[in-house]
């Protein structure tokens, strides 16, 4: 889940996988005609991107591009991360082993196009605890992080020893697994996702049996006059044989 990690103590705000900070990722935009290309999409948060990878993209045909393509336009990460609980299109089967890869990929594209992100992560020395959060989160957020400093660290001056932050461990962690598929994500492009219409609510009703009709529209009558206003008593009796419909207007909401 989101939060800032704690680095010697204080909470950098750009270690947050919830931080909106919109960064682009490649991904392969599947065409109405079943021609794919490759192109830079927005992300709105490291979990958006993260969510979406889950998905097998590969196997998962148009309801799996589609959903990811939801994934992608959502507003806010804890929508994200909504969308990526359902289990209506195929996960990786591979996801476990290759999770933290993907969280890898998110976060250092993110920091590769905020620099000012980069500068901050990159001034730091000391460990990096990541906030609690599910399953072994904790721990493999932590470790992500540490590798993408390291790895900033080396581009910006050279000045970490590799072997003093066990940077191989590091990669074993967050490393695609061998003979895994590579972390793609399939997207229907924007226009052509497809809208899912609201259903309609039905109306409620209360379907009575004629045994017990009078006695049991006493009570009911009773009920409503002791909770509601004589306007909100509003109601109407519709017989038909042998079932007698109740229809209460506007109670159950102005309680």
């Amino acid at each position: 889940m989101g939060g800032p990690a704690s680095v010697g103590g204080r909470y950098l705000s750009s270690t947050d996988n919830f931080l909106k900070a919109p960064f682009r990722f490649p991904c392969v935009i599947v065409e109405a005609d079943g021609s794919e290309h490759e192109e830079e999409v927005e992300w709105e948060t490291c979990e958006h991107l993260f969510q979406a990878m889950k998905f097998d993209s590969i196997n998962g045909g148009t309801k799996t591009w589609n959903h990811c393509r939801k994934i992608q336009e959502v507003q806010g990460a804890m929508e994200a991360w909504s969308l990526g609980q359902s289990r209506k299109c195929p996960l990786r089967k591979d996801w476990e082993k290759m999770k933290g890869h993907a969280m890898y990929l998110a976060v250092k594209a993110k920091y590769d196009q905020y620099p000012e992100y980069d500068s901050e992560l990159v001034n730091t020395t000391a460990p990096i605890k990541a906030k609690r959060s599910t399953s072994n989160w904790q721990e493999l957020n932590s470790i992500v992080l540490e590798r993408v400093r390291f790895e900033l660290s080396m581009v910006s001056s050279s000045k970490v020893d590799e072997s003093s932050l066990e940077y191989k461990s590091w990669c074993r962690a967050t490393s695609l697994s061998t003979k895994s598929n590579p972390v793609t994500v399939y997207l229907f492009p924007a226009s052509a996702a497809a809208v899912e219409k609201p259903v309609a609510k039905k109306r409620r009703r209360w379907k009575l049996c004629s045994k017990g009709l009078d006695e049991m529209l006493r009570s009911f009558r009773s009920i409503i006059s002791r909770c509601y206003s004589t306007k909100e008593q509003n109601f109407y009796v519709k017989r038909k044989n042998p079932a007698v419909f109740i229809k209460v207007q506007d109670i159950l909401l102005k309680r």
